[in-house]
């Protein structure tokens, strides 16, 4: 970080996206995976196609949550987007994958638990909007910045669990790759790769925006 003071938020993000998203988890996957490109060959386009839209929902989700702290701060930013997505990571993979399981006692309890937690989320957007009306006499063009954090903030707790989904879904990929050689766990590369490949779209892009608009 001491390196990088002469670098904005633009700069740093597409650095990242390159080596974070690009570079490394294709180095993982070619490195612990035998025969990766069978491994994509064999596999179904409809999965492909699943782990590659949900990896760009994530990339959009992960441009959102860093949006969401310049509008509304980092505690409510975190109790919206975290409280988004606990409940939506829980059930959607059940709803889909093993709808029979929703009614245990487990699942039951968690039933129990999402109105608390999404009771939780209104109270930090009042708590939010509280905020902001002691700091200042809201004009007009406040509420609408802090309503369209709200937005922001709940798109990105949508949106940020859809790399878990991916992996729910990239099954079939990892059983490909584990019947090349790979163990279960390393087989899981790539879907790693796949998906961050995805998600590097709207990050590079929302980068590349920045820099020419900022002319950074």
């Amino acid at each position: 970080m001491k390196r990088l003071r002469g670098w904005r938020w633009e700069n740093t993000r597409l650095a990242f996206s390159i080596i974070g998203l690009i570079v490394i988890p294709w180095l993982a996957a070619v490195a612990t995976v035998p025969e990766l490109s069978e491994s994509f060959r064999n596999t179904s386009r409809s999965t492909l196609s699943k782990v590659l839209v949900l990896g760009f929902g994530w990339g959009l989700g992960n441009i959102l949550f860093g949006l969401g702290v310049n509008r509304l701060g980092l505690a409510v930013r975190y109790g919206v987007i975290l409280g988004v997505i606990a409940p939506i990571g829980t059930f959607f993979p059940l709803l889909v994958l093993q709808p029979e399981r929703l009614w245990t006692r487990q699942r039951q309890a968690l039933i129990v638990g999402t109105p608390l937690v999404i009771a939780g989320i209104v109270f930090l957007a009042v708590a939010g909007r509280r905020r902001d009306r002691e700091a200042r006499t809201l004009a007009p063009m406040v509420q609408a910045g802090f309503l369209a954090g709200l937005v922001i903030c709940i798109l990105a707790g949508i949106l940020s669990p859809m790399l878990n989904f991916a992996f729910v879904f990239g099954e079939e990929l990892q059983r490909q790759a584990a019947s090349f050689g790979a163990s279960m766990s390393m087989a899981a590369n790539t879907i790693w790769a796949l998906t961050l490949t995805a998600g590097f779209i709207g990050n590079a892009d929302y980068s590349l925006y920045l820099l020419q608009k900022n002319r950074t």
